[in-house]
């Protein structure tokens, strides 16, 4: 969000809103998925790296609390992610 993404260097609003969502959702995803080099993170452990990324200027904060109260309505449960 802060124009330091690749390719383009895009900022803020320049970057569609679709690619704003899918950000937030990818790195969700592979904070809560174990890899080869550590094991998965908890849902509110995730959710606090996000909060504090958004801080950063990294993530768009009005979809990141969208986001975050569809997760903690339950809404979208994780372990019925496909993976």
């Amino acid at each position: 969000l802060d124009g330091t993404g690749y390719p383009d260097g895009l900022v803020g609003d320049e970057i569609p809103v679709t690619a704003r969502v899918l950000q937030i959702v990818d790195v969700f995803d592979a904070l809560t998925t174990d890899r080869p080099y550590r094991s998965a993170m908890s849902v509110p452990a995730a959710l606090q790296t996000l909060a504090q990324e958004v801080e950063r200027g990294w993530w768009d904060r009005s979809i990141f609390g969208v986001f975050s109260e569809i997760v903690a309505d339950g809404v979208m449960e994780p372990d019925v992610l496909l993976h």
